[in-house]
């Protein structure tokens, strides 16, 4: 009776033990998608500044006329990719954001840019790459963002320099305007 009652007091705690481990795994796979819920994205709590990504297209050099001669039948498009594209073709100064709709520092950008955007929206042409609508998959990995929100600042001669994270509201204006009074 004894060597049962071992048997048994054995595969209880075995039994015991297996759940630890799958409700550590299970706690550990919760904090990892609230962490990254795109997947492959990584969300920046604090704003640094990065380089540029690469648009797909040669930012110093323009492919086009200069912007003043911006044909009617180039009329701006809906895609992000194609908004990208117009925006070097037509040397137009941009602000492209990258954010998903469920990460919090990409919702507070979010309204921070439309916050500001009345202010610069007759001299600034705004490009919103929502980065978990699939449409956009293809741009997302061809400029290789990794970190959401990020922010590109693009110039009229497709200079570019990109922000990482929340920008407090007078370093966006500022950047904003810095791009406004460039010739």
């Amino acid at each position: 009776m004894k060597k049962q009652d071992k048997n048994r007091t054995s595969n209880l705690r075995w039994l015991w033990t297996g759940l630890v481990v799958v409700a550590i795994l299970l706690i550990i796979g919760i904090k990892l998608v609230k962490t990254n819920p795109s997947g492959s994205l990584l969300i920046a709590e604090a704003g640094a500044t990065a380089p540029a990504p690469d648009l797909g297209a040669d930012l110093s050099t323009p492919t086009a006329a200069p912007a003043a001669a911006v044909a009617p039948s180039d009329p701006f498009p809906a895609q992000p990719s194609a908004q990208i594209d117009w925006v070097l073709r037509n040397q137009k100064p941009a602000m492209i954001l990258f954010h998903s709709t469920n990460c919090k520092p990409c919702i507070t950008m979010t309204a921070l840019v439309q916050t500001v955007r009345d202010d610069f929206e007759a001299d600034i042409v705004f490009v919103d790459v929502i980065t978990n609508d699939s449409s956009n998959a293809e741009l997302v990995q061809r400029v290789q963002i990794r970190t959401i929100p990020t922010t590109v600042f693009v110039d009229r001669a497709g200079q570019g320099h990109g922000y990482i994270g929340v920008m407090p509201e007078e370093d966006l204006r500022a950047e904003l305007a810095q791009l406004v009074s460039m010739e």
